[in-house]
């Protein structure tokens, strides 16, 4: 039996979700984050709460940052509680980085 992939959509809110979730998990600000990528706090801030999406550049440097991996978003087993090992190692890998 082969397991057909979900065309589930992914919407500015599970993006809105992994950004404040991984940050909030690390003890990242907002400030210390978007410093590190090259933005405003206020943007970050309207990406946190789905008044803006980031762009692809954006959703790299965060992944960069916080070291999770870059297409997590688009995994067909996606959510956010899955992303937990992930940000336990994006904790070392943000120290070094920050």
């Amino acid at each position: 039996m082969t397991k057909t992939k979900t065309n589930r959509r992914i919407t500015v809110q599970d993006t809105a979700r992994v950004l404040r979730g991984v940050r909030k998990q690390l003890k990242l600000t907002q400030v210390v984050v978007s410093k590190k990528m090259g933005i405003s706090q206020g943007s970050l801030s309207k990406m946190e709460t789905a008044k803006a999406e980031p762009s692809a550049i954006q959703w790299m440097e965060f992944c960069r940052t916080t070291g999770i991996p870059t297409d997590v978003l688009f995994r067909d087993d996606f959510n956010i509680g899955a992303l937990k090992p992930l940000m336990d190692k994006g904790k070392k890998v943000a120290s070094k980085r920050i």
